[in-house]
């Protein structure tokens, strides 16, 4: 049975990749606003969990690096 991964090409990888980090950098910004008054362990906890929910989804598929230039740099080296 052939991996999920090779399914992908790299502009789909791409782009799971540029929602992921977007993801990840609107909870960081959602999580420490300043006009919010939150308890610091539930910041933690949405970034940890997000950063969670982004390797369990499409790390199978990316590697989950939440970041763009990895899967690109990957690609360009490999020529996939």
């Amino acid at each position: 049975m052939k991996s999920m991964l090779w399914i992908y090409t790299w502009h789909v990888c791409q782009a799971i990749e540029f929602l992921l980090g977007f993801s990840l950098l609107l909870t960081i910004f959602a999580a420490y606003d300043i006009n919010t008054r939150n308890l610091h362990c539930v910041n933690c906890l949405a970034i940890g969990l997000c950063v969670t929910l982004g390797h369990l989804t499409f790390g199978r598929y990316t590697g989950g690096g939440m970041n763009p230039a990895n899967v690109l740099s990957v690609a360009a080296i490999f020529d996939v």
